[in-house]
């Protein structure tokens, strides 16, 4: 085979692939904001029940955002955990940003700590709170009250 053959072979078999792709497409996020009573939640667990053994996670910062990434969609219960952040002890600020240094645009401001909220948004069935997960990214804000 010419080399010649063998690039325009190469090239077809390169163009193929970048028109069918490689299957490794990201799965799709969930995103938002979490608040209890009308302030930010400031840290915990949020979790994603889709029934059986197939359960999501992501991270509430100090800030009460969160980003979970699925690999599952459709309904799922979704639960609040801040108890994890209970024993957790909160950073150490230096002396000299204590002292109004000046500081990074954004550094520290969302600084996760433990904050009570009601046992029942934790309890997979106990929670009023639901989602419909789609095969896109999506952005929820949930609301937790008393």
């Amino acid at each position: 085979m010419s080399p010649s053959r063998i690039c325009v072979s190469l090239g077809c078999m390169l163009l193929l692939l970048g028109v069918l792709g490689c299957g490794s497409s990201t799965p799709p996020t969930v995103n938002g904001t979490v608040n209890y009573n009308g302030l930010p939640v400031t840290g915990g667990r949020i979790e994603l029940h889709f029934g059986g053994d197939k359960t999501v996670f992501g991270s509430i910062d100090g800030s009460g955002k969160y980003v979970v990434q699925s690999e599952h969609t459709g309904k799922a219960k979704v639960t609040i955990n801040t108890e994890s952040m209970k024993n957790v002890a909160a950073p150490v600020m230096p002396k000299t940003i204590k002292e109004g240094m000046p500081q990074v645009a954004g550094a520290g401001a969302a600084v996760a700590s433990y904050m009570k909220i009601p046992a029942k948004y934790a309890d997979e069935k106990q929670t009023p709170l639901e989602l419909d997960v789609r095969s896109s990214s999506q952005t929820k804000n949930f609301e937790l009250t008393d």
